[in-house]
């Protein structure tokens, strides 16, 4: 079975063109990723289980917005997965996992807390990697049962 580690991420250098992209609107990197994580709270607060969509990115997603002073969501975070899924920037951790969530929403999985990952050809595994979303803090004080 592969490992989370051996999981297939975007580039660096992709998420670089898109976010070169946005910024050329005039926004700044740090406007890009407050605007976004604030955005992304206030959409988990309406809608927990929204959490879902961002698959593994949600712990360093998640990390950032705990960051930014927000503990309505909760403070618990899987650090060994957002380790994994995240980027020296922010900025490209949170447009990763934007991106992945939309692709999630207009494949209509949304909610759906299995993520089947594609393993890097490193692997001894060729099966996906089985990822499920499972945020505690959320799941148990913000769900019904």
């Amino acid at each position: 079975m592969g490992k989370l580690v051996e999981t297939v991420i975007p580039q660096e250098s992709y998420l670089n063109d898109i976010l070169k992209d946005i910024l050329s609107s005039g926004i700044s990197e740090k406007d890009y990723v407050k605007n976004a994580i604030s955005n992304i709270k206030q959409m988990i607060i309406l809608d927990p289980r929204r959490y879902i969509a961002y698959g593994p990115w949600w712990p360093a997603i998640k990390q950032l917005i705990v960051g930014s002073g927000e503990v309505e969501i909760g403070q618990n975070i899987e650090s060994d997965v957002a380790a994994i899924y995240s980027y020296p920037k922010n900025a490209l951790t949170v447009l990763a996992g934007i991106i992945y969530s939309t692709e999630r929403l207009e494949d209509h999985i949304v909610d759906d807390p299995y993520h089947y990952l594609n393993v890097s050809e490193i692997s001894d595994d060729t099966e996906p990697y089985l990822y499920v979303s499972d945020d505690i803090s959320i799941s148990k004080y913000h769900l019904p049962n």
